[in-house]
């Protein structure tokens, strides 16, 4: 049982360590699979204030699929998590995030891809947008918008690309 759960743990670990796979060099996007052209957005990316840490993780365009994972700490704190998975649904993809304490919801892509994305779903409460835009080789502008009370709002994360970690223990 022990060996069980030993493994487990490393293959957890290596799961986490492949969310956070930097862009290789000469990845291409393939014209037969949109979800390719977003390879831009895969990697490392955080945003601090102060105390506060907000990260966010995605993998390589693979099988269709991206993989990724987002996180808040303050100090030592988790204030909150999700995942991610963005996919081909018949023309489009979808953002499927299922954030901590919150139901999972489903947002969907209009073309192009190319630098920028917009997902969208008008039922969800808020956000109603999610927007990922690259700034350049190392900076991410990522936004969820929507109507809150009868009141468009609007929530901004400047992210920096970092190195992924390994995932190893110290």
């Amino acid at each position: 049982m022990r060996a069980a759960r030993v493994l487990g743990m490393h293959v957890f670990r290596g799961l986490l360590a492949a969310a956070c796979l930097p862009v290789f060099a000469g990845a291409q996007a393939s014209s037969s699979d949109p979800i390719s052209s977003l390879v831009w957005l895969s990697g490392c990316w955080a945003r601090t204030n102060g105390a506060r840490l907000v990260e966010e993780s995605w993998q390589l365009p693979r099988g269709g699929i991206m993989l990724g994972v987002g996180r808040t700490v303050n100090g030592n704190t988790l204030v909150e998590y999700e995942q991610l998975r963005i996919y081909r649904s018949g023309d489009t993809l979808v953002y499927a995030a299922s954030p901590s304490r919150q139901a999972p919801s489903e947002f969907r892509a209009r073309p192009p891809y190319t630098g920028e994305i917009v997902f969208e779903n008008p039922a969800h409460d808020f956000p109603q947008r999610i927007r990922y835009k690259r700034l350049g080789k190392d900076s991410l502008h990522a936004r969820i918008e929507g109507k809150r009370d009868g009141v468009e709002r609007g929530v901004d994360f400047m992210y920096a690309r970092v190195p992924c970690p390994n995932g190893s223990a110290n």
